[in-house]
């Protein structure tokens, strides 16, 4: 979904296209919860959490791109990627630790619905958003761009090298995930709101700290 949806940015100005993704996200989740508490199917479940983790694809290039829209200087460029480099790092900590909290409290539809209302937040706050008009702008068809992404990473080694890496780092981190799942869940028999700790530890051995 990714290399579709990151060019809505550059086609649609990015404050909506940020607006619509996170609003995206915060339905998904707000579904996912309520399949959860109405005992829904399997399907149904993982179909819409599914839905909302393609919304996160949109969110984050769009994120990135707005922000030379916002500044007024190359300073406030650079304060302003540094900000949000260090909420997500932190985010990395906060994030388990309340899924944990949340799971323990009313289990995984409670963390959704809480997890939903923040993406709202978030949508809503967006709306006052005053960006610059964009420097300039993708002159071809969204797929004609996307198929054009392909291609040059197909001919460049460089870049085949870097974005085979993040694929491979992409696909370890999932692994990751359900990796934790399965250890708090049936190698443990720990209760579900484990799994929240010991991703945060699993992000701080990340960093070094545990390790």
């Amino acid at each position: 979904v990714a290399p579709l949806t990151s060019v809505i940015g550059d086609e649609v100005r990015r404050d909506r296209a940020l607006f619509a993704g996170y609003a995206a996200q915060a339905a998904a989740l707000a579904g996912t919860a309520g399949a959860i508490f109405a005992d829904a199917p399997v399907a149904l479940v993982y179909g819409l959490a599914a839905i909302a983790t393609a919304c996160m694809t949109l969110t984050r290039p769009v994120q990135s791109a707005l922000f030379p829209q916002l500044a007024h200087s190359p300073d406030q460029l650079v304060a302003a990627n540094v900000v949000a480099g260090s909420i997500s790092a932190a985010m990395l900590f906060v994030g388990p630790v309340a899924s944990g909290v949340l799971l323990a409290l009313g289990g995984a539809g409670l963390a959704l619905a809480v997890f939903s209302g923040l993406l709202l937040t978030s949508a809503l706050l967006v709306v006052r958003l005053k960006p610059h008009p964009p420097s300039a702008r993708i002159g071809g068809p969204p797929l004609h761009e996307v198929a054009a992404g392909f291609r040059a990473v197909a001919r460049e080694p460089d870049q085949r090298l870097v974005v085979g890496l993040l694929v491979g780092q992409s696909f370890v981190g999932g692994a990751v995930d359900v990796l934790v799942v399965a250890v708090a869940l049936d190698l443990f028999e720990l209760p579900s709101s484990a799994v929240g700790f010991l991703a945060w530890a699993a992000a701080l051995t990340d960093i070094g700290v545990l390790s």
